[in-house]
């Protein structure tokens, strides 16, 4: 055997090793919390007791910076939370929520809005859409962004990434 080839062996024994010790740290960490141990949002939950007492799992930090953002929106204290997705958006992190005018009796009272994390735990808020009927809509996550997905009121299909858009420079719904 080479000088070389003792080294690259060397150098193989030593990764596979590491791996294998994160490997073991990992499973001794314990499982995931379940689910169904998290608080969730239910219908009747206005946004403003959604990001100061449901959202988890936030800092104060940040949970001060989504209410400071949400406090300027005029007539804040009337929407509800019909859905949320919480993480990475798009490369950000942030918030991204359906949510429904709760004084409307309309079908055209939901909004799609996001939430993006600036420096020092400050949030700028996004309409993504707003006042449509989106009860047939869902939002998700997958792999770091963040889809919507459904029926607009109209009949209309939306299938789409919340993501930044250079064009308007703006965060948007890109369709695929």
């Amino acid at each position: 055997m080479t000088i070389r080839s003792v080294a690259a062996l060397t150098f193989l024994l030593l990764v596979f090793g590491a791996c294998h010790d994160n490997k073991i740290n990992i499973q001794r960490q314990g499982p995931p919390p379940s689910p169904t141990q998290l608080p969730t949002a239910t219908p009747q939950d206005t946004v403003d007791r959604f990001l100061s007492e449901i959202l988890d799992p936030v800092s104060d930090r940040e949970r001060k910076g989504y209410l400071l953002s949400w406090h300027k929106v005029r007539g804040h204290e009337r929407y509800e939370v019909a859905q949320y997705v919480h993480g990475e958006v798009a490369g950000a992190y942030g918030l991204a929520m359906i949510i429904t005018d709760g004084s409307s009796g309309a079908t055209n009272r939901s909004s799609l809005i996001v939430f993006i994390e600036r420096p020092a735990h400050r949030f700028d808020l996004y309409w993504i859409f707003k006042e449509e009927d989106l009860s047939r809509v869902s939002i998700s996550r997958s792999s770091g962004d963040i889809w919507a997905n459904g029926l607009r009121g109209d009949g209309s299909k939306i299938t789409c990434e919340i993501a930044w858009s250079r064009q308007p420079n703006k965060w948007t719904c890109i369709p695929f």
